[in-house]
């Protein structure tokens, strides 16, 4: 469960940061699953925008992860409580694996 300090209270419109990350990867794995379907590609400048595409999308995993161990973290440091500095050090491994394969993708 999430805390209350962390759930929005202010504005219907604003995303706590678990929503935003949320986001981040339904827009990722959609664009994925998009490219996907796609298969072989012939045409050359078809096949590297699909490459950007993907490029892109895991980029955004990346900072998905990112705002989730960030957000983790401060929720360990508000609290002291481990599962969070656990769920932050898993969160933040995933945003490395995540930029490493961004890195070698760009």
């Amino acid at each position: 469960s999430i805390p209350d300090f962390v759930k929005n209270g202010k504005s219907e419109d604003l995303k706590s940061p678990f929503e935003v990350a949320g986001m981040l990867h339904a827009q990722a794995d959609k664009a994925n699953g998009i490219v996907a379907n796609f298969g072989a590609v012939e045409n050359k400048e078809l096949h590297v925008t699909l490459h950007d595409i993907q490029t892109i999308a895991l980029l955004g995993k990346y900072y998905a992860f990112k705002i989730e161990g960030a957000t983790q973290l401060a929720l360990f440091r508000k609290t002291g409580t481990k599962k969070y500095q656990d769920a932050a050090l898993e969160q933040l491994g995933k945003a490395l694996e995540s930029w490493k394969k961004y890195t070698e993708s760009a």
